[in-house]
């Protein structure tokens, strides 16, 4: 590293260090924090220019421009549970507008702690527990190879159930993401990228950092994948994003059902438009379809609780959204549909609903079911998700307003709701103060696998209150 470079680095993070100080014995905390991480910010994109400097002169000389630094932001955009695709392009925008920068290793993390209090029937649960806390690393190779490995640990007493209802402890260490990205969104529009991630399918965003939506919580896919991506920017702040993922069928770790597993035999294809209507007005719209969900279609196996060894079923997503404001105070609005292509008779062992791709906290734990809804009944399965959220800023520090409402059906037998509505602050800057109130709940029918055979119904009411603490760096 260029002497010049180790100096700046140097000052930076004693500059950090005074500017932390001197804020803890002030009344005006938390904006002389946001003051110090904007000058910090500046002297990281003054980090990177010369980085990027490094790299091009190095490529002459010999020398190296590497050096470690940290993205509070990139880290947000990264390791949050509101959204789940297209990642691979967020790296991207990154390092098209320098604040990933060539030959460097990117640092961040996000930790999670909250306690909830639970009513499920006639029975009160309540727990704090620390759900997951991520470790994500991300390094660049000159101006077109990007690495990024996100770690997970998660909380060792936790324990998730399993279709056929076994349960099984959580892994304490968990590989989350660990993919390369090939592209240069300043050069191509095109890109490309490789490893284990979340599929590119959908949109699944939602307004909440900690509880999944039934739509990630039954159709986010996840696992080994290849995939090749187009983004190109248009004038007047339009943007048109489509992508194409080939990926392994389903197996440890492979959140579809499509078997045999570890076989390239699934794929899916997105596409998203983004566009403008004014100054403080942006929409999106989008599609996809992915050949292999957790579902399973009908078989002749003779037990259809636990989704193996049968051939997975496919789904169709048509997505849309607007957001009217700006940065500091805005309305966002989503809406998504999702429906199986044909007949669904259960789920796959490896699925979701035992725990969330991006966080351990299920929606299992929130419906109270002791075994994973069956979905047997032959129907197709519909599902949607309609979410809202509002930022302002409440005595100088940022603040959201949200609420979710979840609907997953097949048929008359089987209905799943859930509402969620919450509000979340960020009390210093990256460390957010949140608390909601969760009702779910819905019917589930378990239909035997002989022709006309005896039923079993189940039907659940679940309130749940959230107090959860979130901090990045």
């Amino acid at each position: 590293m260029k002497l010049k470079t180790i100096v700046t680095s140097v000052a930076a993070a004693g500059f950090a260090v005074a500017g932390s100080v001197y804020a803890a014995g002030n009344s005006n905390t938390d904006a002389q924090l946001k003051a110090l991480t904007v000058q910090v910010q500046q002297l990281q994109t003054q980090l990177n220019a010369m980085a990027n400097s490094g790299a091009k002169s190095g490529a002459k000389s010999g020398g190296s421009g590497s050096f470690v630094g940290i993205n509070s932001e990139f880290t947000k955009d990264m390791l949050n549970n509101q959204d789940t695709v297209n990642r691979e392009l967020t790296i991207l925008q990154h390092r098209a507008d320098g604040s990933i920068a060539a030959n460097t290793i990117t640092l961040g993390g996000k930790g999670e702690i909250y306690t909830d209090f639970q009513r499920v029937g006639s029975k009160n649960n309540s727990s704090i527990n620390l759900p997951a806390a991520n470790i994500a690393f991300t390094a660049t190779a000159g101006d077109w190879v990007t690495a990024f490995l996100n770690l997970q640990v998660s909380n060792p007493q936790s324990t998730t159930v399993m279709a056929g209802g076994t349960q099984a402890n959580g892994d304490s260490v968990y590989l989350n993401d660990a993919y390369l990205v090939f592209g240069n969104l300043n050069v191509s529009p095109f890109y490309a990228w490789g490893g284990k991630k979340t599929i590119d399918f959908g949109d699944f965003s939602t307004p909440s950092t900690l509880t999944p939506s039934m739509l990630q919580s039954f159709f986010l896919a996840s696992g080994g994948q290849l995939g090749a991506g187009y983004h190109q920017e248009l004038a007047r702040g339009q943007a048109v994003t489509a992508t194409f993922t080939v990926m392994n069928g389903g197996g440890e770790a492979q959140y579809n059902s499509v078997t045999p597993s570890g076989q390239i035999n699934n794929f899916a294809a997105n596409v998203r438009y983004d566009g403008t209507l004014s100054k403080d007005l942006t929409f999106h719209a989008g599609g996809g379809y992915i050949n292999g969900t957790a579902f399973t279609q009908s078989s002749t196996k003779t037990n259809y609780s636990t989704g193996q060894n049968d051939t997975g079923t496919g789904a169709i997503d048509l997505n849309a959204g607007a957001k009217m404001g700006n940065d500091v105070q805005n309305l966002v609005v989503n809406a998504e549909f999702v429906v199986t292509t044909s007949g669904v008779h259960g789920l796959a062992t490896q699925n979701n609903f035992i725990g969330n791709a991006n966080n351990i906290y299920s929606l299992g734990h929130i419906l109270g079911w002791d075994t994973v809804p069956a979905f047997s009944s032959g129907a197709a399965v519909k599902a949607f998700n309609l979410n809202t959220a509002y930022t302002m800023p409440v005595m100088g520090h940022s603040t959201v307003f949200f609420a979710s409402y979840d609907n997953v059906i097949q048929n008359s037998d089987n209905r799943l709701y859930m509402l969620n509505a919450g509000a979340r602050t960020e009390v210093v800057n990256n460390v957010w103060v949140g608390g909601s109130y969760i009702l779910a709940g819905g019917k589930m029918t378990q239909f035997t696998p002989a022709k006309n055979g005896p039923t079993t119904s189940d039907t659940k009411t679940s309130n749940t209150v959230l107090v959860d603490v979130t901090a990045y760096f």
